[in-house]
Formats: structure tokens, C-alpha cells, sequence
């Protein structure tokens, strides 16, 4: 198995793997939208990550928003990375999430599998 770390570009990873109506998790009440992501924001409704939590448990819609708004809020978003396998993003959704809602042009990216 190949592993190539590149500098992507989002529209291309949006278009790539088929991103359009990201992001859409499996195990939550409806889709998060950029307004729920405000909301965290504006109220200050932070949810760090956690990595003792099953990441295939329940969450909210409103609590994958505050996960992404303590994205936006405490990290440097242009130093973040994503892992790719065979066009699906495998680790690092809200990562991609709080890029795409903070209108960022490029994200760094391991591709783990032929590019």
C-alpha cells in the first residue's frame, strides 16, 4: 500500500469524494448546516475531541457543530490533516468540516492507496 502526504486542494477533495452535501454522518439526528456551526460559535458551545469516545457512537447534529466550532475557536486549521482512502475521507471529517465552514482553499492530506 502506497502513503502519499500532499497539500489538496478543498474543491478538489469535495468534487473527489463526493462531498456535496457534507458533511452527513451516520449516527445523527439530520444533517449539521453552517447555521448550526454559527450557533456554537456564537454561544460559545465547544465539544473537544475526545479520543476515549467510540467515534461510531450517537451524536447530535449540534454536538458534531461543536466539535467543529472547537475546531474553528482553538486550532490552526491550515496545519490539520485528513486521511483518504480510496476517495472517502477515513479520519478527519470534522477536521474537513471546520475547513470548509472557515472557507479554507487547501488541507493536507494522507492518502493512504494509489492517488
Amino acid at each position: 500500500m502506497s502513503i502519499k502526504i500532499l497539500r489538496r486542494p478543498i474543491k478538489e477533495l469535495i468534487a473527489e469524494c463526493g462531498l456535496f452535501h457534507y458533511p452527513l454522518w451516520l449516527t445523527t439526528d439530520r444533517p449539521m448546516i453552517s447555521s448550526d456551526i454559527h450557533w456554537a460559535l456564537k454561544t460559545n458551545f465547544y465539544l473537544a475531541p475526545n479520543d476515549t469516545r467510540d467515534p461510531n457512537l450517537y451524536m447530535s447534529a449540534q454536538s458534531h457543530a461543536a466539535r467543529v466550532a472547537w475546531l474553528i475557536k482553538f486550532v490552526d486549521l491550515a496545519k490539520v490533516t485528513i486521511t483518504i482512502t480510496d476517495k472517502k475521507i477515513v479520519d478527519g471529517n470534522h477536521r474537513m468540516a471546520a475547513c470548509i465552514y472557515s472557507e479554507m482553499e487547501h488541507i493536507n492530506c494522507v492518502h493512504l492507496g494509489s492517488v
